[in-house]
């Protein structure tokens, strides 16, 4: 069965109307703050744009730490087992897969990549023309 409108409609309450607008009118100043504020593109490196002493490093093991924890999804296993396969206690994984990873070298993390039954490959080569420094990256193969 489907009922039909009034064609008057039912007014709301001028209690609710001034309430709507107030909200509305604390929107619209909202937005307004929002378009006035100025947005710096970063660089690729969080840390790095935060004036972190080692950013590099951290970056590093930013991208180590995600490239496990991706692993440890796709293989549909728990913490638990995956600290297992490591060796390490599993709150100390959870912290790295969280981006707590002080006290946690780059080589035990390469380890973790092995025991996951990853090749890890360490290639060193010049820099660039452009840089007088080398720098330190991670790249995965497909």
């Amino acid at each position: 069965m489907v009922q039909k409108k009034s064609k008057q409609g039912i007014e709301t309450p001028k209690q609710e109307m001034s309430l709507i607008r107030e909200r509305l009118k604390a929107a619209q100043a909202h937005t307004k703050e929002l378009e006035m504020i100025e947005i710096e593109k970063g660089s690729a490196n969080v840390y790095e744009d935060l004036g972190l002493p080692d950013a590099a490093e951290m970056q590093v093991k930013a991208s180590l730490a995600a490239k496990i924890g991706e692993i440890i999804k796709h293989r549909h296993l728990t913490q638990v087992q995956a600290s297992e396969v490591f060796g390490m206690p599993q709150p100390k994984l959870s912290g790295m897969l969280r981006g707590q990873f002080r006290g946690i070298s780059e080589a035990k993390m390469l380890e973790c990549l092995n025991r996951l039954g990853r090749d890890v490959e360490i290639v060193v080569r010049k820099p660039s023309r452009s840089r007088t420094a080398g720098r330190t990256s991670v790249v995965f193969a497909r």
